[in-house]
């Protein structure tokens, strides 16, 4: 019997390659979530410093968007462009 394995109820989903997996849907894994903020919030400051162009800035949020592509992320992705990119884009 393995000692490193943990069960967990299956209503709790599944961690699988930045995802959670559930019953009835995808949803992006939370940390992923967080740790993309916190790089935008970062990537936002050094923009209106002038330390890097648009172009860039834009890069990430369409790479953010591909990966919520996969995803029921529809209503984060807005409210992350609402909060962020509202005064940029």
């Amino acid at each position: 019997m393995l000692e490193d394995v943990i069960v967990f109820p299956a209503r709790l989903g599944v961690d699988f390659l930045g995802y959670v997996v559930r019953e009835s849907h995808v949803v992006p894994r939370r940390k992923t979530v967080t740790r993309f903020l916190g790089r935008m919030k970062a990537k936002l400051r050094s923009f209106f410093r002038g330390e890097i162009l648009f172009s860039k800035l834009a890069e990430s949020f369409n790479s953010w968007e591909a990966y919520l592509s996969h995803s029921h992320g529809f209503l984060l992705e807005k409210s992350v462009y609402a909060s962020y990119f509202g005064n940029v884009m």
